[in-house]
């Protein structure tokens, strides 16, 4: 099962991390897929890319040493919309964290005797210079009981002292990325805290330490003093003879050489030296550094931690790197998590979904006091499918239903509370304008259902009615009357239904029979009407040729008079032809002809 990742706006990556070395953990402290977007000139263009982000807590080694990191990046969530994507090639994530030191900077003081000695011979008396010449025995015998000249002088080891400054942590972190045949890495530290990968697929970012160390030492007040391997003066390389190296208070120290036993003490001070002749011997010659390095080694020998010496106090001597002559480090053993963020290009990743089925096997619920607020639950699940796929249980709290009179009141309230909004929104229609994205998204207007969007819907219907009755209107009164003449006069003049119309009337000898009717009757020009007309004047032209003049000159006018007396409601020709009647067809169109000479 999938723990629930936390959140960041930003996305969410699932890691499967494994450790190598003395890794004690990894924490993920968040994960995010973004958009970046980069403002590179003051013009408004931007330069956005997909990344991945990982920003993760590196800790350190057991003792503060090395630590890796290997985790392959498998799946990531797009938007916090729990909707997890398989990466079709998982990017695997190594992470080497180096061993942790504190580096401290060094600045040459001088060279001091590692065992200055005291000698002396025998004279007449308390010289503080010793005399190379023999007392002879005749002097003895003659002047008196002999006595002793002192002198200091500084045989064997030199040591280098060596001032201390500040500390500061170093360690470096090496992150590499490898995406198929690719590698990609980058190396960041105290020092280099940003990098970025050569193919610019990698980018990492050192943030720092979420705690402060608290064990390393402070040096300050310390000189360090190390065996001298070549010349005096500042020494070109320090060496790796650590089990002589010290670090003595500097207190010990006489930097002028005029105190005695000091550290560093020269002719002068064994010279000035009060109440020379009375002094005990090597009076102006302790504290010196082979005292505090025989005291260490009986302290070994006794399986005690030394006092001064590095060796045995202190791990990883100067082993950072670029160790030289002007810096000395010693190891950090404490544990501290580093906080990394790790950015990779997500512009070439490819996805795969996995999906497969599974089941609940069982669950697993123990006994519980009651008014207990957390519990576990032991669910097991099995993975019914053919492919690797993750799962995300979720429960819901039981609720137990309210019952009695608080219940139905309840219900009552939620009810009328539901009516209300409903309401509400039926008038102000917010839910149309938030949920739908335009006028015809009928779907959503009948879920959502508004106010406004049903009377602009109704006028919208009301459009098509109105305007048919409007043309209705027109049409009665007359006003497509042209256009109707000029479609007869264009498409029904040599159409083939004309033609055998009118081939059968001049075989049956058929007449017109015109009628006028007055203002009250209604005109109709319809199909019909046109066609009968036109037919039955064709046939009056082919049977009576000679009387066709007059009869266009009778028909013109009958046209001029329907518009001349204000677009009367009704007139229209009747043609009738019957096969029985020629004798009354005749009659009737001498009437006809005579009313038009009229």
């Amino acid at each position: 099962m999938r723990i629930p990742p936390p959140k960041l706006w930003l996305t969410i990556l699932l890691f499967l991390p494994c450790f190598i070395s003395d890794v004690v953990g990894v924490q993920i402290l968040s994960k995010s897929k973004l958009d970046k977007c980069e403002k590179t000139s003051d013009s408004s263009d931007l330069n956005c890319t997909k990344k991945i982000v990982l920003n993760m807590a590196v800790p350190s080694g057991a003792s503060g040493g090395e630590a890796s990191i290997v985790a392959e990046i498998v799946e990531v969530e797009e938007n916090s919309s729990n909707k997890m994507q398989t990466f079709r090639i998982p990017p695997v994530l190594t992470v080497n964290k180096s061993a942790a030191y504190a580096l401290y900077q060094l600045t040459y003081i001088r060279d001091v005797a590692y065992k200055p000695e005291e000698y002396y011979v025998k004279t007449r008396k308390c010289e503080p210079d010793a005399d190379a010449k023999v007392v002879k025995i005749f002097d003895k015998l003659m002047k008196g009981k002999p006595n002793t000249a002192h002198c200091v002088r500084f045989p064997g080891d030199w040591f280098h002292v060596f001032g201390i400054g500040q500390r500061s942590v170093g360690f470096s972190v090496l992150i590499q990325v490898k995406t198929g045949s690719k590698v990609s890495k980058v190396l960041v530290g105290p020092e280099n805290r940003t990098a970025i990968s050569n193919d610019k697929f990698l980018r990492a970012n050192l943030i720092g330490d979420f705690v402060g160390y608290t064990n390393i030492p402070s040096f300050e007040d310390f000189y360090l003093v190390i065996p001298r391997q070549g010349g005096p003066g500042q020494p070109q390389n320090l060496g790796r003879n650590f089990s002589m190296w010290m670090l003595l208070e500097r207190v010990r120290f006489t930097l002028d050489g005029v105190e005695c036993n000091k550290i560093g003490v020269n002719f002068e001070a064994f010279n000035r030296q009060p109440n020379f002749c009375s002094s005990p011997f090597w009076s102006c010659l302790h504290n010196q550094l082979w005292n505090f390095l025989e005291a260490d080694q009986n302290r070994i020998e006794r399986k005690q931690v030394p006092l001064f010496g590095v060796e045995g106090r202190f791990e990883r001597i100067n082993e950072h790197p670029n160790a030289g002559t002007h810096s000395f480090s010693i190891g950090v053993t404490e544990v501290i998590n580093t906080n990394l963020l790790i950015e990779l290009s997500a512009d070439d990743v490819d996805y795969v979904y996995q999906r497969s089925p599974g089941k609940i096997l069982s669950i697993n619920i123990p006994t519980f006091e009651a008014l207990t607020q957390f519990g576990t639950a032991t669910i097991t699940a099995k993975n019914t499918g053919e492919v690797e796929a993750s799962y995300c249980l979720t429960g819901n709290p039981f609720k137990p239903p309210k019952a009695g009179t608080t219940g139905f009141f309840d219900s009552i309230e939620s009810f009328w509370n539901h009516v209300w909004e409903t309401f509400i929104d039926f008038i102000t229609g917010k839910s149309c304008r938030t949920k739908c994205s335009g006028f015809f998204d009928f779907r959503c207007h009948i879920q959502y259902i508004c106010m406004s969007w049903i009377l602009m819907f109704g006028l919208l219907l009301a459009i098509f009615p109105t305007v048919i009755v409007l043309l209705w209107l027109l049409h009665q009164k007359g006003l497509f009357d042209p256009l109707y003449d000029w479609w007869d006069d264009h498409f029904w003049e040599d159409s083939p239904s004309t033609k055998n119309t009118r081939h059968r009337i001049n075989v049956d000898h058929r007449h017109v029979h015109v009628h006028k009717h007055h203002g009250h009757e209604a005109r109709h020009h319809n199909y019909g009407t046109h066609h009968k007309r036109k037919s039955t004047h064709n046939d009056h032209k082919h049977s009576h040729y000679q009387r066709s003049s007059d009869y266009h000159y009778d028909l013109h006018h009958v046209h001029k008079d329907k518009h001349k007396h204000g677009r009367r409601r009704s007139s229209s020709v009747m043609q009738k032809v019957d096969e029985n009647t020629g004798y009354r067809g005749q009659k009737k169109q001498r009437r006809t002809t005579k009313d038009y000479s009229k």
